[in-house]
């Protein structure tokens, strides 16, 4: 059979993530046999999903970072409507915002020496 003119970037990560109904699974599936620019995306896409659940899912997050996050976005909201954001938002929330951007600064080094001393790996897991 002819591989499928489109391609299938949403569906790949929802194949992945085993949310197709048995239809589309199946030409999705079909089409990653034949066409094998898909086929490496795949590969790269699960290969991350399981690089992030074995390095990521043991990092502790604060109790009360979705409140924050919450707070945050509703500041966000109420600058929308009045064009600024009251100063004492910030300087409440100060250390949890550097907290926050302490680990997010420190899963990007990790990340990010960890692809520099592995670069070839998604690739060489792509052709195999």
């Amino acid at each position: 059979m002819r591989a499928s003119p489109r391609h299938f970037q949403q569906e790949l990560q929802e194949l992945l993530d085993h949310r197709l109904a048995a239809a589309a699974r199946a030409e999705v599936e079909e089409h990653l046999q034949e066409c094998a620019e898909c086929r490496r995306e795949f590969v790269a896409l699960r290969w991350t999903k399981a690089f992030a659940a074995e390095h990521f899912a043991a990092t502790e997050v604060p109790a009360d970072l979705e409140k924050e996050i919450v707070q945050a976005l509703r500041a966000e909201e109420r600058r929308g409507r009045s064009g600024v954001i009251r100063p004492d938002f910030w300087l409440a929330r100060r250390r949890s915002l550097l907290l926050l951007a302490a680990a997010i600064a420190l899963a990007a080094f990790l990340a990010g020496g960890y692809f520099l001393l592995r670069r070839d790996l998604p690739e060489s897991l792509a052709r195999s």
